[in-house]
């Protein structure tokens, strides 16, 4: 028995070129439209944790912010590890920590604030002297 070829039909070929566009389209969508989506809150850069002791004020138009922070003063065995949390009491979230060991910094995923006065506090293990080391801010929300 011979096997015959048959062609496309119509059909076939009009489901193709559909398919084929909107593959297409899905692989132009830009990863940084993605990103900028991603990354709507604004970031608070709380400084140096190690050198302020004081409780600083932040005023925030956003549902949601994303802190930054790092280690500055010596000696050079200072540094973050997992013992590092950032937890707003008002909500009752914890954030995500990300550490750049090497600079002695962090960045956290975004953390949920409620409408009014959000209280943030930062905790970490001092690896020089193994205090439990704690610094706040207070975050005032008036979302949009």
């Amino acid at each position: 028995m011979k096997s015959r070829i048959r062609p496309f039909s119509w059909d076939h070929i009009i489901v193709l070129v559909v398919s084929l566009i909107g593959l297409s389209f899905n692989l132009n969508e830009s990863p940084k439209q993605n990103r900028a989506l991603a990354s709507l809150s604004q970031i608070i850069d709380l400084g140096c944790l190690d050198s302020q002791p004081i409780e600083n004020t932040y005023f925030q138009k956003q549902t949601s912010i994303r802190l930054r922070g790092r280690l500055c003063y010596p000696p050079r065995s200072r540094r973050f590890d997992s013992s590092l949390k950032i937890f707003n009491s008002s909500s009752g979230k914890s954030s995500v920590v990300f550490i750049q060991e090497q600079n002695k910094q962090f960045l956290t995923a975004e953390l949920p604030l409620v409408p009014g006065s959000n209280h943030i506090q930062i905790e970490w293990q001092d690896s020089f002297n193994a205090m439990k080391k704690v610094r706040t801010a207070q975050v005032f929300s008036e979302p949009i």
